[in-house]
């Protein structure tokens, strides 16, 4: 089952002060930041817009709620319009979690969906979300967008994409009237891709295939955009399917933009019919920023940092800071980075750092630097041993790398195994299901050692069990050949492994 929590790798949370008990606590905003996205699909028995409403908790501002609590509160105005007509009008206000107060309290971004019920036609849209606390009452957003509804039970068709970073599966869909067809997904807020991202993900559905002769083929690419571009045309990551005829068929699918190269792109969905000739075609624009494909250490040396928050930063946090976020790269970048840490050049480690943040949010750099920042010092407090800091032991780097687990299970009280933990993630990297386990066996404080992950390009070891145990006498044969321990009262980790 894959979740959404889990997917949400950089939505994290940023530590700020608070400022005043009743009055607002995040003052330095200067404009609202929401994203507005939409998708049209068919339905019954009518067509509906999905509406995608994601807010930036830190450009918004928080007031005193509940005795103990703050919140934001944004008003949203939907309006449909046809021929300067208003055919649909909606007004509501949404508020973000609540948040305990703290002398430190940490702003989650939060989202809404709506969906209406529209005939078929072309409709203006317009979308108008206000910061209610603002004290100036000014931090407004508008978006506008021409929307053609065009579905009947007469031709094939194609809905709108929608971008994801994940999806649920759910079984009790009445319960939950924003589900489709079984499905909870967690929606991609940006047609934007950062240096983290690792794929396109997206829901689409098909209609009326079961009104074609016989099997019919999908085809989805990525396309390159960019009239700057010399390959402007070039179709990367070519996937196809052939598949069965149905009223509705509804489609989550992947591409892989690991070596796809900073620019802008369409991702391309296609409908074929049985000779492979086209028949519809869907795209959506979207943008890649990927600096580490090609990069070199000398690229970032013309970097100007000064006036920035990092200039604000002295070397001892400079070097603390790159450490941080060493869990985040893989690869080129990663080797790029233990250079740079390497290096005695304190001028190329500030321009480095820059230029990492500025790859991370183009925008608001010190704002995503922040964020970060706030989530890894908590990890380093949580797990920092006596020889590590918190983000370089083993649980540290893995929450850091691949964000909070879904469940942990701890166990301290095994009587013939050294103090241990599972974590356990329901959906990781498209993959179900995923465990880590950590075991203490120096027993000195936050010495947890990872031995076995079910995560491929991960530590794997069939002998996890065995070794956990290594102490205590084997299930028969030699301790070479056998992975299986006796039993024992109070040993259960491969029960508890197989929850």
């Amino acid at each position: 089952m894959k979740t959404m929590k889990s997917m949400r790798l950089y939505v994290q949370s940023i530590l700020v002060a608070l400022l005043v008990a009743n009055l607002l606590v995040v003052n330095q905003a200067k404009a609202i930041n929401v994203s507005v996205t939409h998708a049209t699909f068919k339905g019954e028995p009518q067509n509906y817009i999905e509406l995608y409403l994601y807010v930036i908790a830190e450009s918004v501002h928080y007031k005193t709620v509940q005795p103990q609590q703050v919140a934001a509160t944004v008003e949203t105005i939907v309006i449909f319009r046809q021929n300067d007509t208003i055919k649909k009008f909606d007004k509501y206000r949404l508020q973000s979690p609540l948040i305990t107060k703290d002398t430190m309290l940490q702003l989650v971004d939060f989202t809404d969906l709506k969906r209406y019920a529209l005939p078929n036609g072309q409709y203006e849209m317009e979308v108008r979300v206000t910061d209610v606390n603002n004290p100036n009452n000014d931090a407004k957003y508008i978006y506008k967008k021409v929307i053609d509804i065009n579905y009947d039970n007469k031709q094939v068709a194609i809905s709108d994409f929608q971008l994801i970073d994940g999806y649920e599966a759910v079984k009790d869909s009445a319960l939950l009237p924003y589900s489709k067809n079984g499905l909870m997904l967690a929606t991609h807020p940006f047609q934007y891709y950062p240096a983290r991202s690792k794929r396109v993900m997206f829901y689409i559905e098909l209609y009326n295939t079961h009104l074609m002769s016989s099997r019919y083929y999908i085809r989805y690419f990525i396309r390159v955009s960019d009239d700057n571009n010399d390959n402007k045309g070039q179709m990367l990551q070519i996937r196809a399917k052939k598949l069965q005829n149905k009223p509705i068929q509804a489609l989550i699918l992947q591409l892989n933009i690991t070596d796809v190269p900073s620019g802008n792109y369409e991702l391309v969905f296609e409908v074929r019919d049985p000779n492979k000739q086209l028949l519809h075609e869907k795209t959506i624009a979207f943008q890649r920023n990927n600096p580490y494909l090609n990069a070199d250490v000398s690229d970032y040396l013309s970097r100007q940092y000064k006036g920035s928050f990092i200039e604000k930063l002295d070397d001892e946090q400079i070097l603390y800071a790159l450490k941080a976020i060493s869990p985040s790269l893989q690869g080129v970048e990663a080797t790029m980075h233990t250079n740079i840490i390497k290096s005695k050049d304190q001028e190329t480690k500030r321009k480095y750092l820059y230029n990492y943040w500025l790859t991370q949010d183009a925008q608001t750099p010190e704002v995503a630097f922040k964020k970060y920042m706030s989530l890894a010092k908590q990890v380093d407090d949580k797990y920092r041993s006596s020889m590590q800091r918190g983000f370089e032991t083993d649980r540290g780097y893995t929450y850091l790398k691949y964000g909070a687990p879904n469940d942990i299970i701890q166990q301290n009280s095994d009587p013939t195994a050294p103090p241990y933990e599972i974590w356990m993630y329901y959906d990781l990297n498209n993959q179900q299901n995923v465990k880590f386990v950590f075991a203490n066996p120096s027993l000195a404080v936050n010495d947890f050692q990872l031995i076995h992950s079910t995560l491929r390009g991960e530590v794997n070891n069939p002998n996890w069990l065995r070794d956990l145990y290594k102490n205590s006498p084997i299930k028969g044969g030699n301790y070479l050949d056998n992975p299986q321990v006796g039993d024992q009262m109070g040993r259960n980790a491969d029960d508890l492994f197989g929850q």
